[in-house]
């Protein structure tokens, strides 16, 4: 073949190569592109699927309107559920769960269909499915507000009962008191012209026949007036029942008002509180000071923070008070346990010091002071004066000043002694008359108490009370 046409058709050749590759190349981006255009496809069917499941296009177009101002970079959704949590937080309180819508708002409803069902103990609900959170509140707004109308209108008339009672307590004491007089001298009367019976009678015995008839006529005259002084102490006896009745009575109308109180709640009020302890020096400071008139070597029992004290709560430890500041003051560690430390805002009280008034006490009864099994003899007037060293005021007698009462032991009364034990030692008839005095005070003092609602306390109490119970065999105590 001439050179020429050989060179011709090897650039056939090639141009024919070139030409099928190029037409390969094209083929294969159009392969490419068809696919890419059916999976863009695809996935703008499912965009717009999931887009129609969000929200149509009348919601889409107002999303504005229907869920309000958006800032940068938050989606709607995102804004949306905001809202919702939101809402649920101010129906229900507190931080949304992070749960979904629909668990929000079936707890929401649960919650509310509670208080619904109590909110209808106090108001009418006529459909519980058509009523709200707020329609709820605004009706329960207006009972409260006729409730409090109800309980200041009560509150009025309970302060009028209470000053009933009051003026009813005092005119109780003082009758009391005057017919107790009336009483004592009464059976002064009695005892005298009792004592006259007797020697007119022995007389009587003694004496000769000619006499005989004229001492007859003494007895009959002695006897006479004892029964009318028998006569005048039973008219005393029923005008005192019928005031215990009358005050009875007037409870009775008050307690329709109001439950009757705690009267030993005042004995149970704590002092202050511990506000630092220190373990190493066994030294608690507490939260009163000079500027509550607080003593030196004044005791105080520790309970647990937290619990109220009662009659049967014991004390975890007892401290007393060695140094004395302004506003605090620090007080040693005397006893307690180790299974129950004293620990901060623990609460300290004494039952004779008060930071606010000056206690008064009556003290009756018999006293083993030490503990030793004996009864000492002067054990009131040691406790008397143990209240009067802590600035509180100790009386004999209750009267309706009277805060506390601290008794002893029942009082024992010897056998009455006969003439012939008189014989031999005078003083047997002392001994029987105060003690029996004794007695009728011990008596007396826990009925008067009764009735003025004045807390009584035995005497291991009263030492739980005061911190005192590690204290009572120190030389010195009382």
């Amino acid at each position: 073949m001439p050179p020429g046409k050989r060179q011709q058709s090897n650039a056939m050749l090639y141009g024919l190569v070139i030409c099928i590759f190029l037409t390969i190349i094209a083929i294969a981006f159009a392969v490419v592109f068809y696919i890419k255009a059916e999976e863009y496809k695809t996935n703008a069917a499912t965009v717009q699927k999931d887009l129609d499941e969000l929200a149509n296009a009348s919601e889409l177009r107002n999303l504005g309107k229907l869920v309000g101002n958006k800032q940068g970079g938050e989606s709607w959704m995102s804004l949306m559920v905001g809202y919702h949590d939101r809402a649920v937080a101010m129906i229900t309180g507190g931080v949304a769960p992070a749960t979904s819508a629909e668990v929000k708002d079936q707890s929401v409803k649960g919650q509310l269909a509670s208080v619904i069902t109590l909110a209808g103990k106090h108001i009418v609900i006529t459909d519980p499915n058509t009523i709200g959170l707020v329609p709820i509140i605004q009706k329960l707004q207006v009972e409260l507000a006729n409730s409090l109308d109800t309980a200041e209108a009560l509150r009025g008339e309970l302060s009028q009962l209470q000053a009933k009672f009051d003026d009813a307590i005092a005119t109780q004491v003082q009758e009391r008191e005057t017919l107790t007089v009336e009483k004592q001298q009464l059976q002064a009367r009695v005892d005298e012209i009792q004592s006259r019976y007797d020697d007119i009678e022995k007389l009587l015995m003694q004496t000769a026949d000619e006499r005989a008839q004229t001492l007859m006529l003494q007895l009959d005259e002695s006897r006479a007036k004892l029964d009318q002084t028998s006569q005048t102490l039973t008219g005393t006896q029923a005008d005192l029942s019928k005031a215990e009745t009358q005050l009875k009575n007037a409870r009775s109308q008050l307690f329709v008002v109001s439950p009757p109180p705690d009267a030993n709640a005042p004995a149970y009020k704590p002092d202050g509180k511990v506000i630092l302890v220190d373990d190493l020096a066994n030294v608690v400071h507490l939260d009163f000071g000079s500027d509550d008139m607080v003593y030196k070597g004044l005791t105080l029992s520790v309970y647990d923070r937290g619990s109220a004290i009662t009659r049967e709560t014991k004390p975890k430890a007892e401290i007393e008070v060695f140094d004395i500041y302004k506003n605090h003051c620090a007080a040693k560690i005397t006893s307690g346990s180790r299974k129950r430390p004293i620990l901060t805002d623990d609460l300290v009280a004494n039952l004779i010091w008060d930071r606010g008034q000056v206690n008064v006490f009556t003290v009756t009864g018999d006293f083993d002071i030490d503990r030793d099994g004996k009864t000492d003899a002067d054990g009131a007037e040691r406790i008397r004066a143990l209240v009067e060293r802590w600035g509180g005021k100790a009386k004999e007698t209750v009267t309706a000043e009277t805060h506390f009462v601290i008794i002893g032991e029942t009082p024992v009364v010897p056998k009455r002694p006969t003439f012939e034990d008189l014989e031999l030692d005078p003083a047997l008839q002392r001994y029987y008359d105060d003690a029996m005095r004794r007695l009728e005070e011990y008596k007396q003092a826990q009925a008067l108490a009764k009735t003025l609602w004045i807390p009584v306390f035995k005497y291991e109490t009263f030492l739980d009370f005061i911190g005192y119970n590690s204290q009572v065999k120190r030389p010195g105590a009382f």
